[in-house]
């Protein structure tokens, strides 16, 4: 067991976005605490959103990913006990254990474990499917698509529709499925949804909507990938991309207390990333956060949301006022367009399309008591900040 009597110790699980900025911050605050991050990928942290676009594209390389100011050397330096490519086995209060069975004391624990990305069952070699999450996940995809290439890409989320505009770009033959009736419905609106297909299909993508993927398989060997779609029509792919959404990865704290967590629904915290167990700590895509307003608890996967929920978090750890929530904030660039939004959206809440047309949208959402709860624009970025500032003021 290490540092048996060592009180203020944090262990960080997860070095991505969110399981880095945590430690850092808490460094700042805290000079004597001692700090542990611990990640079972061997890379430094490295920036998601761009494995769907610049990466894939080839404009920048894994080099280029690296989260400023977050390298090995950079953590090292502050003072940051960093294990990289290992895995944490259990925790309980107080004690986190690896799986090479070291035994780590500790008054706080923060579990910035992520997502990962959900599957469905194919019978076709694994390394013609493809995920999309990691940096290695991205660089098996980014040899797959070539020119010429027949990539289909099951889901029409933003992962999927980055891709399919990169792998568009690249030469690629792309064909985009989609189980719902209209994309993005329940989180976007229908409105926002037929706007995003029309563009994608006028930029030249063949997408078939309301069309559930019943099976995936091939023969083997250079034969085709075979994608069913429910009716029996058939799709021919070199390569396959499942991007059908993410699975918080909160197993760590179901199985340490099985009585407050649902498995597969994330790990439930407060706004400030305090689970029910005293000291033990959420933060990022593996954390189902409770909103005082809406009484609702949601998962929030934006990279802004991450950032500013660790730094809240650390402040939290070591004893300041955590500040206020920033209102959600999220984007995505997919053929020339930069999609944004902020704030919640709920399918129950009325949607106001304010502006729709080829090249812009504009579309609110208000909630049954009237108050603005989200936006969703392109071409709008200063209307998007002014409203952006307006939910931020709402729900301090």
């Amino acid at each position: 067991m290490s540092g048996s009597n060592d009180t203020r110790r944090t262990v960080v699980v997860g070095a991505g976005l969110a399981g880095v900025r945590c430690a850092l911050t808490l460094r700042r605050l805290d000079p004597e605490r001692m700090i542990v991050l611990v990640g079972d990928e061997p890379h430094d942290t490295y920036e998601r959103p761009p494995l769907s676009k610049e990466f894939l594209l080839g404009t920048r390389d894994h080099h280029d990913l690296r989260l400023a100011g977050c390298d090995r050397d950079a953590l090292r330096d502050a003072g940051i006990d960093l294990r990289l490519g290992e895995r944490v086995a259990g925790i309980e209060p107080g004690l986190v254990t690896l799986a090479g069975g070291e035994q780590l004391t500790t008054d706080s624990i923060v579990l910035a474990t992520g997502a990962r990305p959900r599957r469905i069952p194919i019978s076709a070699d694994p390394a013609r499917v493809h995920v999309l999450r990691s940096l290695d996940d991205a660089t098996r995809l980014r040899d797959a698509v070539t020119p010429g290439s027949r990539l289909v890409i099951v889901g029409s989320g933003f992962v999927g529709a980055e891709v399919a505009g990169s792998a568009h770009a690249l030469g690629a033959h792309v064909t985009l499925v989609e189980a719902a009736p209209v994309p993005f419905e329940r989180t976007l609106g229908a409105t926002a949804g037929e706007w995003l297909v029309d563009r994608w299909r006028e930029a030249g993508i063949d997408v078939r909507i309301g069309a559930p993927v019943a099976a995936i398989a091939h023969g083997g060997s250079d034969a085709p990938v075979r994608v069913t779609l429910a009716g029996d029509e058939e799709l021919q792919a070199d390569h396959v991309l499942v991007a059908i959404g993410t699975v918080p990865n909160d197993e760590l704290f179901h199985e340490a207390f099985p009585a407050i967590s649902a498995p597969g629904r994330g790990i439930p915290v407060d706004a400030n990333g305090r689970t029910p167990i005293a000291g033990v700590y959420a933060v990022g895509d593996a954390a189902l956060v409770h909103d005082d307003h809406s009484q609702a608890a949601r998962r929030v996967e934006h990279w802004t949301d991450a950032a500013a929920g660790a730094q809240r978090l650390a402040r939290v750890i070591a004893g300041h006022e955590p500040g206020a929530r920033p209102a959600p904030y999220a984007w995505s660039d997919q053929f020339g367009l930069r999609v944004q939004v902020t704030g919640h959206v709920d399918p129950e809440w009325e949607v106001i399309v304010d502006e729709a047309t080829a090249d812009t949208l504009l579309v609110r959402y208000v909630d049954t008591v009237g108050r603005l709860r989200g936006v969703t624009a392109v071409g709008h970025a200063a209307t998007v900040a002014r409203y952006r500032g307006e939910l931020q003021a709402a729900a301090a």
